[in-house]
């Protein structure tokens, strides 16, 4: 790796870098870049630019500067203030400092508390809830030792032996189940302490509690966009979602936490949504449970159909396997009537001998076997009551003069993305990379669909739509990773999140790592919206690590960009490849 770096000749592109380039003595910090810091953490990082011929310096040790002029380092602290310094020096012998001051206090250890009081309360679920009759609170309080504590209703807590607790005394817990005739009226919940000389204290929680009257509140999907969640908490992409949604679908909504309503979906499963994509003022008490006597199939020129009638529109998920192909969805708050029918049509191409099963109490599950192992999409929609579920056939020539291909240059305009130790900005090169995948893959006959080609904000739902409107055979979208650590992290990554996108990750990834890059997986379940469309294979490639000096200087070198190109699409081909042999 370090001789392919040592022979790349440099080339920035005019309007590429937003940081200065620097000719003589100069210091540009993308991570330390403030004066001061207060951390808990002993292990501290820098990185940034001098000169491409700068020396550096960190309190008089050298620093490996990059051809590109990048450098990353770790800072290691004492206990306390520390002040690191930071010193450039050109060919001509001028020189610059930058001095960072750390004050670094280790988390301290947790110690009983030491006189009457609460010192904290985490209650779960936790934020703002509206609950229902049968949910459960569950509580974890700090205080004082030795005491009698309660909460609701004067429900006792247990104070938790010393093995339970770390070693510490004073950790208090319980859990208490919701009952209808509780009063609770949007109001904090109290705890309160009381000690042997029947001295009491009493805290708050930080969150308030409703109860929510009756046993649903119904509400409906806004449009086609809606989608539910497993949790109404998750990473920086939010919460995990579950599935995208038809409009007016019906919704049994029986609790909320915070901007999340929670969504009964069957007695043993919830999901939740978005307080925006749900209409609660105009929903009528609907006809349930749904009854299913039929399910159909049948064919046009282009898809397999199947369907099955209902007597509202019902909540579904749905997933899918590869090898052999299969289509599985759940429908929620249905049921088999007795003598249930099959109308297996003899002209559908993909379908084969489709089924039905209560898959649970108020779950029916629709199983659609498929011919090839390799699912290439469907859509799930509704035509008045009638769930429809639309089956993409694989495309007839599996070569790219006969598909057409969505490509996605991440981030843009207003969104910049991560910035690398020159100060590049990840949207230039994924534009960059994206620009060379298209020109790549039209010498080849395919058909693009670009999100950008040009320096523009467009908004990731927005992209979504688009590509789901269009309808592509596959859809890549193009990032550059990034991490708090640029010393030690670095490599190539693929993400997926339909089962049915694995093989062309993996496919795309193998060939990536053929560049010399560091192997940081092809990874599913990814919650990126991009690759939530079940109407095709999506994929998302971190072609590598913006924020590491020996990743980053690798792909700035215009060659190398067109490696990795060269390396997509030929992941790209070996995908077809296999899916045209299991054909």
């Amino acid at each position: 790796m370090k001789r392919l770096i040592q022979r790349i000749a440099i080339t920035v592109i005019l309007g590429l870098s937003t940081a200065p380039a620097f000719s003589q003595a100069g210091i540009f910090l993308v991570q330390g870049n403030r004066e001061r810091y207060n951390v808990s953490n002993p292990r501290q990082f820098l990185s940034g630019h001098v000169c491409r011929d700068c020396r550096l310096w960190l309190n008089n040790d050298s620093l490996h500067v990059y051809p590109t002029g990048s450098f990353a380092t770790v800072v290691n602290l004492q206990q306390g203030e520390n002040t690191v310094t930071l010193r450039s020096e050109d060919p001509e012998g001028h020189s610059i400092l930058k001095s960072i001051l750390y004050y670094f206090t280790p988390t301290p250890a947790p110690v009983a508390t030491s006189s009457l009081r609460v010192e904290t309360i985490n209650i779960m679920p936790s934020g703002n809830l509206w609950l229902s009759e049968g949910d459960t609170l569950r509580i974890r309080m700090k205080g004082y030792p030795g005491c009698q504590a309660t909460w609701i209703n004067e429900q006792p807590l247990q104070e938790l032996p010393a093995s339970r607790s770390g070693g510490i005394p004073g950790y208090y817990e319980g859990a208490y189940i919701i009952q209808a005739t509780d009063s609770l009226l949007n109001n904090k919940l109290k705890v309160v302490l009381r000690d042997p000389q029947g001295s009491t204290v009493v805290k708050e929680s930080a969150y308030r509690y409703r109860f929510l009257p009756g046993k649903f509140l119904y509400g409906r999907t806004i449009d086609n966009r809606c989608y539910l969640t497993t949790s109404p908490v998750g990473d920086r992409l939010g919460p995990e979602k579950l599935e995208y949604l038809d409009q007016d679908v019906l919704l049994r909504i029986v609790g909320r936490v915070n901007d999340y309503y929670k969504v009964k979906l069957s007695p043993q499963r919830y999901a939740y949504i978005p307080e925006p994509l749900a209409d609660t003022a105009s929903s009528a008490a609907p006809v349930l449970p749904s009854q299913v006597g039929s399910l159909i199939t049948w064919s046009d020129v282009l898809y397999d159909y199947a369907a099955i009638q209902l007597s509202e529109k019902l909540p579904y998920a749905s997933t899918q396997q590869v090898a052999p192909g299969r289509i599985s969805i759940d429908v929620f708050g249905a049921n088999l009537a007795p003598g249930t029918t099959y109308r297996d049509s003899t002209s559908t191409r993909e379908i084969t001998h489709p089924f039905l099963q209560q898959a649970q109490p108020d779950v029916v599950r629709i199983t659609l076997p498929l011919q090839h192992a390799q699912p290439w999409g469907y859509k799930i929609y509704y035509e008045g009551t009638r769930l429809i579920v639309l089956v993409k056939r694989p495309p007839p020539h599996l070569d790219f003069a006969h598909l057409t291909i969505g490509i996605d240059a991440g981030h843009g305009g207003s969104n910049p993305g991560s910035m690398g130790p020159t100060g590049m900005n990840e949207k230039n090169l994924t534009l960059q990379l994206a620009l060379a995948l298209r020109d790549t893959l039209a010498k080849r006959g395919a058909t693009l669909l670009m999100t950008r080609t040009r320096d523009e904000s467009v908004n990731n739902e927005d992209r979504f739509s688009n590509f789901r409107n269009r309808n592509p055979d596959l859809l890549v979208s193009i990032h550059l990773n990034s991490s708090a650590n640029p010393v030690d992290v670095k490599g190539s990554a693929t993400y997926y999140k339909q089962p049915m996108s694995e093989p062309l990750g993996s496919a795309v990834h193998e060939q990536l790592l053929q560049t010399g890059l560091r192997d940081f997986k092809n990874n599913g379940h990814f919650n990126f919206v991009l690759v939530q469309p079940t109407e095709f294979p999506s994929l998302l490639i971190e072609t590598l690590f913006i924020s590491n000096p020996d990743d980053e200087t690798l792909v700035l070198d215009p060659s190398y960009r067109q490696l990795l190109v060269d390396k997509m699409v030929q992941g790209l081909q070996n995908f077809l490849d296999k899916a045209a042999k299991n054909q």
